[in-house]
């Protein structure tokens, strides 16, 4: 039966097989997957990356304590560059703006 790995892992062990001094089939055994595979994720990847508006993966979960009602805005964590900023609704956009991009890596 295949392995069916999500998106987020694919990304994981692409990176960590990057990294590491391994080759292709080597890492891939430590992994239980085929060098194939790593070397299509990483295709993959890489397309994704020209085509997304902004470079880099961005991971939005929900704050702690911030389930609300359908009807209820709710609160979210944005995790950039090391830093995590809470965003309650209401918050004045040029406010966040100016944060988020104080905290871009300069280009």
């Amino acid at each position: 039966m295949a392995s069916h790995r999500s998106i987020a892992e694919r990304r994981a062990l692409v990176a960590e097989w990057l990294e590491s001094d391994l080759t292709a089939a080597a890492f891939a055994e430590t992994c239980g997957v085929s060098p194939s595979s790593l070397h299509r994720w990483r295709g993959q990847l890489d397309a994704d990356r020209e085509t997304a508006p902004q470079a880099g993966f961005v991971e939005l979960v929900p704050a702690p304590g911030s389930a609300a009602r359908e009807t209820e805005a709710a609160a979210i964590e944005v995790r950039l560059a090391g830093a995590a900023i809470m965003i309650r609704p209401g918050i004045d956009g040029e406010t966040l703006a100016t944060v988020l991009a104080a905290l871009r890596p300069a280009s």
